[in-house]
């Protein structure tokens, strides 16, 4: 499969995504994940702030904002970020982000209640919002090769405060269904990776506990049937 960009092109690929289409992992309502562990995310209702990692334009952010939350969104996509505010219906003010990168920007909802990040999530650290009791990663983590999904680990587990949450969602899947003759893709795989509770428990454990709470399946890879695993991650 001929493609102008490579995962390795960070921007350049996922603006490209977005821009022709290839965003099967896109959701027009909010994922059901959310809305069936939101208690889980926030136990106690106590959670101001959460950070939504490679957050796209997903609805996920208006459905945090609604219920009072503040909302920090990162993504290195300008093409999602754009997309997501032209049909938020607010006002946003944009300004330079150096802490994230030279060519990162922050922008800001009106009413103050969402901030996205445009600009490397592996860039991210408390210096740009502080700590977060609450973390959601909705299938960003598996689009990570391994390196870089140790390194985002270890921005998670710094940002996030004793006791704090992470729901996390990701796929895991045979390895022998990438050699089959007749995937049905738009883009070379992987990305995603399979993500086993082997290797989340080697990310995140021994500073975290984790907890699967739910398999799910969906067709989004390759359009087949495969499971996706959402996992409570607490920090000890």
């Amino acid at each position: 499969m001929d493609l102008p960009y490579t995962p390795d092109d960070g921007a350049l690929y996922w603006d490209h995504a977005y821009q022709t289409g290839r965003t099967r992992w896109h959701r027009e309502q909010v994922h059901a994940i959310l809305v069936n562990h939101y208690d889980k995310l926030n136990p106690d209702g106590k959670v101001r702030k959460v950070l939504v990692t490679m957050c796209g334009m997903s609805e996920d952010m208006n459905w945090l904002a609604d219920r009072g939350l503040q909302v920090v969104g990162v993504d290195l996509s300008l093409q999602a970020l754009t997309s997501f505010m032209s049909r938020d219906g607010w006002k946003w003010t944009e300004c330079p982000a150096p802490k994230l990168g030279p060519d990162a920007k922050l922008f800001t909802r009106d009413d103050g209640k969402i901030k996205l990040y445009c600009g490397d999530v592996l860039n991210f650290s408390s210096d740009l919002e502080g700590n977060f009791s609450a973390i959601y990663d909705c299938s960003s983590i598996h689009n990570l090769a391994k390196s870089s999904r140790e390194r985002m680990a270890h921005i998670l587990k710094e940002v996030l405060t004793p006791h704090g949450r992470i729901l996390l969602d990701a796929v895991e899947y045979d390895l022998k269904m990438l050699e089959l003759d007749d995937l049905n893709i738009d883009a070379p795989v992987p990305p995603p990776y399979s993500i086993t509770l082997e290797d989340m428990r080697n990310l995140f454990e021994p500073e975290c506990s984790i907890d699967l709470v739910e398999t799910h399946i969906e067709t989004i890879l390759c359009k087949r049937e495969t499971n996706f695993k959402c996992y409570l991650i607490v920090k000890e």
